[in-house]
């Protein structure tokens, strides 16, 4: 990790923020999504799998809209990921908010969100 990724990654530990995981957001989740009030909606999607609506539903919602690529969620995918590139722009997206309120899905809100999920969790201290 270079250094401005060891700062980000300082910042976040010390800061308060709260975590909503699920599925892909649709026209039908919209309310529920509108009721927890977000700061932003990270995407763990590939662009081939149709960004846009989650884009409008954001914007919608007056949310931050975060699009961090995952090309799938198994494990061989996810290891030639670029990682520390999208923790960058994680961190990047949500420095200057003192509470983030952030919404993690992929297709079905599991293996990527789960991946993504486990690793703020453990570089925000957490270990069980």
């Amino acid at each position: 990790m270079n250094e401005n990724i060891h700062d980000l990654v300082a910042s976040f530990k010390k800061s308060p923020v709260q975590f909503f995981l699920g599925p892909r957001p649709g026209k039908k989740s919209k309310d529920t999504l509108a009721a927890l009030d977000l700061t932003h909606c990270c995407t763990l999607l590939s662009e081939r799998e149709d960004v846009q609506p989650i884009r409008k539903i954001c914007q919608s919602l007056g949310c931050e809209w975060i699009w961090l690529p995952f090309e799938g969620g198994r494990l061989d995918v996810l290891k030639q990921s670029d990682v520390i590139g999208h923790l960058t722009t994680f961190f990047q997206s949500i420095a200057t908010v003192p509470e983030p309120r952030i919404y993690f899905h992929c297709s079905a809100g599991i293996h990527r969100t789960g991946f993504f999920v486990y690793l703020l969790l453990r570089l925000k201290g957490l270990t069980s």
